[in-house]
């Protein structure tokens, strides 16, 4: 006699009848949680709302993306205007990266290295950085205040970073912590989340605070997905190899590659900035960088594991009266139903990103991750939020804004370097440094430089 059919339903909200046997069970894609506060929830609802609504031309892609017969990932940025508007800023969909070789070889900077969600959405809100920009020197309504050059965030203004599924890396460690069920906090508004001061932060191995590299990729069957199951055989400073998390090495080992991971890489926005260095050029040095103001995650959540990973492993950044960022969780999933025990997370081949400043220009970017290009489009051979795109948006802001820069008349690796060298405000300067000399000693350098 045959096991009666179960129904699960899939992300659109639609019935699927599934039949399981005795070996075959399903395991949910998301499992259910607490959330921190009402605010968390309201993020994660407004972008997945807008993930939904995104227009991709592409129906092999839009499947993939969806998490049709595949999982995704996927990160934004979200603005709050107070007291109560939410707005999506931008959208990282991925979980790979290109090959060494093919980094190496973009002598122009047309190429995207890194296309894990998180990082796709913050290159994603650089672009929007810039609309805004634009919209101020035409006197439009815009998050920078009137008048005011340098440029300064207006008051009423904070950001969120919202993922998924923790940053791969060390908020994936599940150690030298205990992972507590979280408390919904009834006590505040919707619009507003809790903010406690992080407990003491004691070192008990170099793990707790070393930087990690994602796993390199390989031209075919790629495996440097957050939830992949590469693992660094090496050990190194003291480190047990099979305490670090899957999909990430070492730095200097065999399989790491030269992008840190996700969690290192939300530590350094968390402390320096969102904005990158040639956008940090054009504000204000006394009135701070664009910081975040909370990290909202689901599957994976454990709030003092990701304390520590954007935040309190920085201990020698962080001033007493600054406050550090909240680690938030959301109940909302972006995945519903289930997949066999027996089969392992399969993760899309696509990537996809999207700013709000496109909404008039069409879809979003649909990228092929192994080679850092788009797909679809009026100019597939350049990104929309490669290293050369950016330089062009800040090369017509600077001339624009009649700011004495000289910009190089075409894009090279080292001119790229030396511009940032030379438009870096030294206050932005000053802080890179402390977080390499005193918190990030086994960062190389030039990591720092990676990320326009």
């Amino acid at each position: 006699m045959e096991p009666p059919a179960t129904t699960a339903e899939n992300e659109e909200g639609s019935s699927i009848a599934t039949t399981v046997t005795k070996k075959q069970r399903l395991r949910s894609i998301e499992k259910s949680r607490t959330s921190t506060c009402r605010f968390a929830d309201l993020v994660a609802e407004s972008v997945i709302q807008v993930y939904r609504q995104l227009d991709i031309p592409d129906l092999e892609a839009e499947e993939a993306l969806r998490g049709q017969g595949s999982q995704t990932c996927v990160s934004a940025i979200v603005m709050l205007e107070q007291p109560d508007c939410l707005t999506v800023c931008s959208i990282g969909i991925g979980t790979k990266i290109v090959p060494e070789d093919v980094a190496k070889s973009d002598s122009e900077g047309k190429r995207v290295y890194d296309s894990h969600a998180e990082v796709l959405a913050r290159r994603g809100f650089v672009r929007f950085l810039y609309a805004q920009s634009r919209a101020w020197r035409s006197r439009l309504p815009s998050i920078f205040q009137t008048g005011v050059f340098p440029l300064q965030l207006r008051n009423d203004i904070t950001f969120h970073l919202y993922c998924s599924s923790a940053p791969c890396g060390n908020a994936c460690v599940r150690r030298w912590a205990k992972g507590l069920s979280e408390t919904y906090a009834e006590d505040i508004g919707p619009f507003q989340w809790p903010q406690n001061p992080h407990p003491r932060f004691l070192v008990h191995s170099p793990l707790q605070v070393a930087v990690l590299c994602k796993v390199q990729a390989t031209r075919i069957g790629e495996t440097n997905v957050t939830d992949g199951e590469g693992i660094s055989s090496s050990s190194k400073g003291g480190v047990d190899p099979l305490e670090i998390p899957p999909g990430t090495a070492l730095p200097g080992t065999a399989q790491a590659s030269s992008r840190a991971t996700c969690s290192d890489k939300v530590a350094r926005w968390c402390a320096i900035g969102l904005e990158g260095t040639l956008f940090s050029s054009l504000m204000s040095v006394a009135a701070g960088p664009i910081r975040l103001s909370t990290v909202v995650a689901g599957r994976k959540f454990s709030r003092l594991h990701m304390e520590r990973a954007i935040c309190c492993r920085l201990m020698s950044f962080w001033s007493k009266d600054q406050p550090h960022p909240a680690s938030l969780c959301t109940s909302v999933k972006l995945h519903e139903g289930g997949y066999s025990q027996e089969d392992k997370a399969k993760f899309t081949d696509f990537a996809l990103v999207w700013a709000l400043e496109w909404d008039e220009q069409g879809p979003a970017e649909i990228l092929k991750p192994s080679e850092g290009l788009p797909i679809l489009g009026t100019n597939v051979e350049c990104s929309k939020v490669s290293r050369s795109a950016l330089m062009d948006l800040f090369a017509k802001e600077a001339k624009a804004l009649n700011l004495p820069v000289a910009i190089p008349d075409r894009f090279s690796q080292e001119a790229y370097v030396e511009l940032k060298k030379s438009v870096h405000p030294s206050g932005r300067r000053q802080n890179l440094e402390l977080l390499v000399s005193k918190c990030l000693k086994d960062w190389p350098r030039y990591r720092f430089r990676e990320v326009a």
